[in-house]
């Protein structure tokens, strides 16, 4: 049967390219639509739930929603379930409620990650670039790289969920919160507070006793320490999984204790906290913070840990016969990946906390046993601190005087079968300058009732020999007692001077008898080879000195001995006051020299 070129015979048409094209199209502006809803009522539940239990959702839900396109490190944390919530049963109430949304939120991710994954892909596959389009933080943005042994970004991302997420504005959220919440962390340099040690004896035996070669940690010890090493080595996918290696194996360490979540409500939410509950409350004594690496929060580990010290104490009603009655001291243990570091804090006249260890590596060590036995002998004092500070607060009693208690030394007795006690009348009278500390007190004999005005000097540098020769000649305080603390600093105890510094006394022409005093001072502290070294008018006192046949006349001593030394041997601070005029030849960390004193007393001649 023959057939005409030109005849056209019907048949069923085919579909083209531009067809299956549109249908495309059309499903993935369906899915696209099915993502945003679900990726807002994913949202909705996260907001629902507590800030730790988001797995960083909440930041890869506002991704979705500002349509930003897909990246497949959004499907690492998208295939991270939310875990179940296991709390006490007195909350059952609240627990119920959690399981639900949970159970409903972790519904949402599912979908949301099945959706996401046929998203239009970003082809590189080696960078993406997110930009924010929140309108409070305009032209920001945050820059992940992936790729091959970089999917700890996940962490990154779970990190800075419902945080700000870019450098200048964490900057400008961290001086906001120490604003707002005053710690004494040696950020900036000047807020170093004076050394903890002074307020309780528990942080000098912590520093002590993990230099002492005779504390050996035991065998279960130094066995729990290898397994921390060897968890804390993993690149773990999530906090989550990070927390269920290491949390174990610290307890162990610390002597499994009841450690908790801190409540809720709290603005800083530590991984654990120990709760030790007295007849006058309930103490945070142990604020433990856990992060599996370094900077996934955006804050440095002090600024994490001092946050967390400061509201557990400030924030609690149960705390505040407890700060009425004494300083707070606190531990706070901090890991970051394979990194563990101890601080020490307290409540005096200022929140301080402060590393008792450096940042310890947990992984590289080509000894890994060695470091094992290191790591444990470090926890088994740790522990044992522990045990005190409990001892501590359950002795604890309300204090005669709530204002002063907390502020005050642990140095309370000195001398022989330490019969003259101590009786402080101040908090830190140098608080404000960088790691001193000097505080004014009684000095009670066995059946004196009054006292002898004295004045209690904690130093880490001390030139006693300068200060004691100056004093038998009756040109500085009278020495009472002078002793070098477990932890290497020195306590003097000195005569109360009944007199002002030049500048306290506004004394801009310096009286005559009080500057030969200061160059008699300088001239027998030169013959046995000893240079003062900081000449300044706060460390010149204006006294009376009585004048034989009756009467009084003005003239000086001199004041703060921490740097006088051997001339040529003993060297300046590293930093030396910017505004103050030194004189020639005077630098920091240079020698220091007689000539020195010689320069600085003529400045101070030449002012009048």
């Amino acid at each position: 049967m023959s057939t005409h070129p030109n005849v056209n015979i019907p048949t069923k048409r085919k579909a083209g390219s531009s067809d299956i094209s549109k249908r495309k199209q059309k499903k993935a502006r369906k899915e696209q639509k099915d993502l945003i809803k679900e990726a807002k009522a994913l949202k909705q539940c996260l907001e629902q739930l507590p800030e730790d239990r988001r797995n960083g959702l909440g930041f890869v839900a506002g991704l979705i929603l500002d349509g930003e396109p897909y990246h497949p490190i959004r499907i690492n944390l998208l295939e991270i379930p939310i875990p179940e919530p296991t709390e006490s049963p007195e909350q059952s109430t609240d627990l119920e409620k959690l399981v639900h949304i949970t159970d409903l939120a972790n519904k949402h991710r599912a979908r949301v990650a099945e959706l996401h994954r046929s998203a239009p892909k970003d082809s590189s596959g080696e960078m993406s670039v997110f930009y924010c389009k929140n309108p409070l933080h305009l032209g920001a943005r945050a820059l992940l790289i992936t790729g091959p042994g970089l999917a700890r970004n996940q962490d990154l991302l779970y990190a800075i969920e419902d945080k700000v997420l870019y450098d200048a504005e964490r900057r400008y959220s961290l001086v906001s919160r120490r604003a707002e919440h005053p710690v004494n962390i040696g950020r900036p340099f000047d807020t170093t507070g004076a050394s903890i040690s002074i307020y309780h004896p528990v942080f000098s035996k912590f520093t002590t006793r993990i230099k002492d070669h005779n504390v050996f940690p035991s065998a279960e010890d130094v066995v729990t320490a290898y397994e921390l090493m060897v968890m804390a080595a993993e690149v773990h996918s999530s906090e989550t999984a990070y927390l269920k290696d290491i949390w174990p194996r610290i307890n162990r360490l610390i002597g499994d204790r009841a450690i908790t979540r801190s409540p809720w409500d709290y603005p800083c939410k530590p991984e654990g906290v120990l709760f030790h509950k007295v007849d006058t409350g309930t103490a945070p004594f142990l604020v433990v913070h856990t992060k599996s690496e370094i900077g996934t929060t955006g804050l440095d580990l002090t600024d994490q840990a001092a946050f967390s010290f400061h509201e557990l104490w400030a924030l609690s009603s149960q705390t505040s016969e407890i700060r009425n009655a004494c300083c707070c001291p606190s531990f706070v243990l901090s890991l970051a990946g394979p990194h563990l570091t101890i601080y020490g804090g307290v409540v005096a006249d200022k929140f301080i906390l402060q590393p008792l260890t450096e940042m310890l590596g947990l992984a590289n060590f080509p000894d890994p046993f060695g470091r094992a036995q290191y790591i444990a002998k470090i926890m088994t004092v740790f522990r044992s601190c522990l045990e005190d500070l409990e001892s501590f607060y359950n002795t604890l009693v309300p204090a005669e005087d709530p204002e002063l208690a907390p502020l005050i030394p642990a140095f309370r007795e000195y001398g022989e079968d330490k019969k003259v006690t101590l009786t402080y009348a101040t908090g830190n009278l140098l608080s404000n300058r960088v790691g001193r500390a000097m505080f004014s007190a009684k000095a009670k004999q066995p059946g004196e009732e009054e006292g002898t005005p004295v004045l209690v000097r904690f130093t880490a540098r001390y030139g006693r020999e300068a200060h004691a020769l100056l004093a038998e000649k009756g040109l500085a305080p009278q020495i009472l007692h002078y002793e070098v603390l477990e932890n290497g600093w020195a306590v003097v105890v000195m005569d109360f001077v009944d007199g002002l510094d030049l500048d306290s006394a506004g004394v801009w022409v310096v009286p005559s008898g009080t500057l030969e005093d200061v160059q008699e001072a300088l001239r027998v502290l030169h013959k046995e080879n000893l240079v003062f070294g900081d000449l300044r008018r706060p460390n010149i006192i204006v006294c009376k000195r009585d004048v034989p046949g009756g009467g009084t006349t003005l003239g000086g001593m001199l004041v703060d001995f921490d740097w006088a030394g051997k001339h040529d041997e003993q060297r300046y601070p590293p930093m030396l006051n910017p505004g103050f005029k030194w004189a020639e030849g005077i630098k920091g960390g240079g020698l220091m020299k007689k000539e020195h004193d010689i320069a600085m007393f003529s400045l101070l001649v030449g002012q009048q």
